[in-house]
């Protein structure tokens, strides 16, 4: 658990006072964590406070991010592709007896983006593994916020880059971009399909280029190895592996220590709540003497059943004979039976 201090603006008195005492009743945040006595009298005093930061809290906040980032490229492509002043460059190129470069530069900027995203993912990735997390705790954080494939999770835990694949990428934006296309030939007066403005090799050739680069690379380092060819990448590949080894090996160690600290809390967990069960039980069957009324012997059933409304108190809804036999309690009882 990490600290963090931060200054808490604004007027505070009757908030932190009531937070205060949230924390002296062993209150939890929204975030599962339990209010801190000593930062809430500090920080109502100063207005400065010092708060315990979970980082598998943080990274599972900062994933939802990274997937906000990843979609805002996604759509980016989608919009360019489908953008007609860049299709009618593709169609005047294709007419000329070119290539069509509009989807190939926008495929390239996707892998671009993506690859920024994810570089800055591993490098949380790595502050975890600092911090003794374990691939799998590690794992579960990424997967939690579903920002990732699992092939890209997977390369990413090697700290490699697993390119977008093109033809699942350009697999349900056929829609948008024939209809896109369909818009210009009628303008135009022509008949270009999906196959004439979508130049396959030149997708193919960039997803390759980008497979298996290793993430964080600068720009100058990474357009090195977009140049490398494929042996040397795989060769990247089983190092990353190897490594991967090596960081389990040593994490073996802490995931038994955290094995044996679990299972021991869980069992002193259980026998608190099996004591608490049994002290509860105990304590209903014990009726306090307070709650029990005392056996009346025949003479006073008879005094207090001979009684009629003539002669009961119209104040205190008692005869005679209640008044002085009975306990206060009794006479309450009786009290209250007789004004239902």
């Amino acid at each position: 658990m990490m600290y963090h201090a931060y200054k808490k603006l604004g007027p505070t008195t009757l908030v932190s006072a009531e937070r205060i005492m949230m924390t002296i009743g062993g209150d939890l945040t929204k975030s599962a964590q339990q209010y801190d006595l000593m930062d809430e009298v500090v920080k109502n005093l100063t207005g400065f406070g010092v708060r315990k930061q979970d980082p598998a809290s943080a990274m599972r906040f900062k994933m939802g991010g990274y997937a906000g980032e990843i979609a805002r490229a996604r759509n980016a492509w989608t919009l360019d592709i489908v953008n007609a002043s860049n299709i009618q460059k593709d169609i005047e190129a294709v007419a000329a007896g070119n290539k069509p470069i509009t989807i190939a530069t926008e495929f390239e900027n996707l892998q671009s983006n993506n690859y920024r995203v994810m570089s800055n993912i591993y490098k949380d990735v790595k502050n975890l593994r600092i911090l003794n997390f374990t691939e799998k705790e590690i794992k579960d954080i990424i997967k939690a916020r579903r920002a990732v494939s699992k092939q890209d999770l997977n390369a990413l835990m090697l700290g490699l880059f697993n390119s977008e694949g093109y033809a699942n990428t350009l697999k349900n934006k056929k829609g948008g971009l024939n209809a896109a296309i369909n818009n210009l030939n009628r303008t135009l007066g022509t008949f270009y399909t999906y196959k004439d403005l979508v130049d396959t090799e030149a997708l193919k050739d960039i997803k390759n280029k980008y497979n298996n680069i290793p993430l964080g690379l600068s720009d100058a380092d990474r357009e090195k190895y977009l140049k490398s060819p494929s042996d040397f990448k795989y060769d990247l590949k089983d190092k990353a592996y190897d490594k991967i080894d090596i960081i389990k090996q040593d994490q073996e160690t802490i995931d038994e220590e955290r094995s044996e600290e679990y299972y021991k809390k869980k069992e002193e967990f259980e026998l608190q709540q099996e004591l608490k069960k049994e002290e509860l039980k105990n304590k209903s069957s014990q009726a306090p003497a307070s709650m029990t009324l005392p056996k009346l012997d025949n003479t006073m059933m008879a005094g207090m059943t001979a009684g009629t409304a003539a002669n009961i108190d119209p104040t205190t809804n008692l005869t005679t004979t209640e008044t002085a036999l009975l306990s206060p309690l009794e006479q309450a009882y009786y009290t209250n039976k007789r004004r239902v």
